[in-house]
């Protein structure tokens, strides 16, 4: 309704318990302005666990830099996305028209629909402008809502097989698949955590081809006795938060607060 209301012509977003950085859009517009061909701009932000103190940039600003040679520019949005340069809603600029001709959110989606919107925009477009610097804070504040609609084995399966479908019609077949390679296996290894052990053999059923040998037999393994596996992820978890392992915010499923 907002983005069809709006009578300007780009659309930026923002979550309602997130927050821009004062800059934001000033450093999103002057990439745009030195790169007119654009049609969408993503960038860094700042993940922050701020009960606990916790916060630091999703990725590197370094890191970024290097990729796109400090020209603000990813040639191919999966392939970024496919380093962690995906970007997040908070941070995303995108065209109006754009929006519309990929055909907006899917109000059927009760999850994920933001990553089927940038997916189904970076398959007609893959060229993506990106702020290497962080613009916007992503905030772990409502643990609970992060997790009242996980991934599940049929809806991930369609996710991706929906895009494969539009990545054969686009060209953009490679790029997507590297990404969804790394995407299945960080799912599964979440769903280790709920103990979706159902979800994660469907999965390991359906992208046979996209999930190395060994990874599959280490997960049948793992969902073999998966109350035991969460409770050894749980604590390989903490171990890693309190020794200060992990360089990104993260936060664990509500269920491991009971």
């Amino acid at each position: 309704t907002g983005i069809h209301a709006a009578t300007g012509n780009w659309i930026a977003f923002l979550d309602a318990d997130d927050e821009w950085l004062p800059d934001r859009l000033m450093r999103q517009v002057q990439l745009l302005e030195k790169n007119p061909h654009l049609v969408w701009v993503s960038g860094n932000f700042i993940t922050c666990s701020c009960s606990e103190g916790r916060k630091a940039p999703y990725v590197p600003p370094n890191c970024i830099e290097q990729f796109t040679h400090c020209s603000g520019i990813m040639e191919d949005y999966f392939i970024g996305a496919s380093h962690d340069f995906g970007g997040h809603t908070n941070v995303m600029l995108i065209r109006k028209d754009v929006l519309l001709a990929a055909g907006l959110f899917d109000t059927a989606f009760s999850k994920a629909e933001d990553l089927d919107m940038w997916w189904k925009i970076a398959h007609e477009n893959r060229t993506v402008g990106y702020v290497s610097e962080p613009i916007a804070i992503h905030h772990f504040g409502n643990i609970q809502s992060l997790n009242k609609n996980p991934m599940d084995g049929s809806f991930t399966s369609s996710l991706i097989m929906r895009h494969q479908l539009l990545a054969s019609k686009a060209g953009t077949e490679k790029s997507f698949e590297r990404l969804s390679k790394i995407l299945l296996r960080r799912w599964m290894r979440a769903m280790l955590f709920r103990e979706q052990k159902a979800d994660i053999r469907h999965l390991l059923r359906e992208f046979r081809g996209l999930i190395p040998i060994w990874y599959r037999y280490l997960m049948v393994g793992l969902t073999v006795f998966p109350r035991l596996t969460k409770a050894a992820c749980l604590l390989i978890s903490r171990i890693v938060r309190k020794l200060k392992l992990r360089r990104r915010v993260v936060v664990l499923p509500d269920s491991s607060k009971k």
